[in-house]
């Protein structure tokens, strides 16, 4: 007998919060998300989404024993930008037993019914910068530290409860050259040449946070018309960056600036922190800031975070412009190779600048299910 429980409390949203690592903590594929961050974006008093979603948190139990968690999420910024009636699920968590996850997405489709929703998509977070995408293959390499992880069972189950693929993010590895291609250096040289543009670096976080409004008013045009973005509120801002930024390795960070001072492109990678993160289980206190710290002095890759051009420079070289300029400070540091976070497959723009590299391998996959419900009355 599976009982669905409601989350209405701290104590039970850090039960919430821990039980995928409970549950997944011992493939070494996991890696948990920041503890701390997850509290704090689940909690509608904390998170400054709460402007513009509403949510709601089960948990699953048999025989006393957590078995299963689910989100509910309904982003209305979302449905009044995108002309859609949709409800999100997120932070689908679950044992390998139909039961459990029947149990759970019931919830979720009841209470879109309840709103008057037609369809349900996920997994899907609060905005753009939350994660996204359930894992379909590649379930034998270790998630990065801005994605999720989920095993081969999961999107078995969710085809048998009729959910069907709406778009797929697919993720890469690109290999560190052994040595910097003349030829590259070359045209980047000229596009910069072309363009007017330069390169602005960051030699400390004060001046990284002087510019982030406009790094973010640059990240909300480039990513508009990709799939489940919502332009994001001050706050909300202000949050990703306490998030984003406070690890930000300032060696692999970089915008580009235009003849009138304008930022038209930005670029962020950081050491791959995975293997720290698991060891602390994504608790970076009391304890877990020295192996991050150690991490990111040692760790043999990066994740790319962000790359983002202003849609009016957008074909114009800025994107390999970036990659060359992280390729050569990350061949400096030993770096062995590069992993992407998911990319929308049809954005053809971000996948050519990758196609570009040498060796660069696809490995990973994850999808954005979709599903249109029966009305109450017809399902009765």
């Amino acid at each position: 007998m599976i009982e669905i429980i409601p989350i209405v409390d701290a104590k039970g949203l850090r039960r919430f919060v821990d039980f995928p690592t409970k549950l997944l903590g011992k493939d070494p594929s996991y890696v948990p998300p920041f503890r701390d961050q997850e509290l704090e974006s689940l909690d509608p008093a904390r998170n400054p989404a709460s402007e513009f979603c509403e949510w709601k948190l089960w948990m699953a139990y048999r025989d006393g024993k957590p078995v299963g968690r689910v989100c509910a999420l309904l982003n209305h910024r979302y449905n009044e930008t995108w002309k859609t009636n949709r409800m999100r699920f997120t932070r689908l968590d679950f044992i390998d037993d139909a039961e459990v996850v029947d149990a759970l997405m019931a919830k979720v489709e009841d209470w879109a019914r309840e709103k008057g929703v037609a369809q349900i998509h996920g997994p899907m977070g609060f905005c753009d910068l939350d994660h996204q995408g359930m894992l379909v293959d590649g379930f034998q390499h270790q998630n990065l530290m801005i994605t999720i992880y989920s095993p081969a069972y999961y999107p078995k189950h969710m085809e048998r409860l009729g959910y069907t693929k709406d778009v797929d993010w697919v993720e890469s590895i690109l290999p560190v050259p052994e040595h910097v291609d003349a030829k590259v250096e070359k045209v980047a040289s000229y596009v910069l040449k072309r363009s007017g543009v330069k390169i602005i670096t960051f030699p400390n976080a004060k001046a990284l946070r002087k510019r982030v409004d406009e790094i973010f008013v640059l990240l909300d045009k480039a990513y508009a018309p990709l799939y489940g973005t919502v332009p994001l509120n001050k706050a909300l801002q202000d949050m990703y960056v306490e998030q984003y930024f406070s690890m930000v390795d300032l060696r692999y960070c970089l915008a580009l600036e235009d003849t009138q001072g304008n930022i038209v492109g930005f670029g962020l990678a950081m050491p791959g922190l995975e293997k720290a993160v698991r060891w602390s289980k994504g608790k970076i206190f009391p304890f877990g800031w020295a192996p991050l710290l150690w991490q990111m002095k040692h760790s043999d890759h990066l994740d790319l975070i962000f790359i983002a051009v202003d849609p009016a420079w957008q074909g114009r070289g800025l994107n390999a412009v970036m990659v060359q300029f992280v390729a050569k400070r990350a061949k400096e540091a030993g770096m062995r190779y590069a992993e992407t976070g998911p990319n929308l497959e049809e954005n053809e723009k971000i996948l050519n600048t990758w196609g570009h590299i040498e060796g660069v391998v696809t490995h990973k996959r994850r999808r954005c299910y979709i599903k249109t419900l029966e009305p109450a009355a017809a399902q009765a």
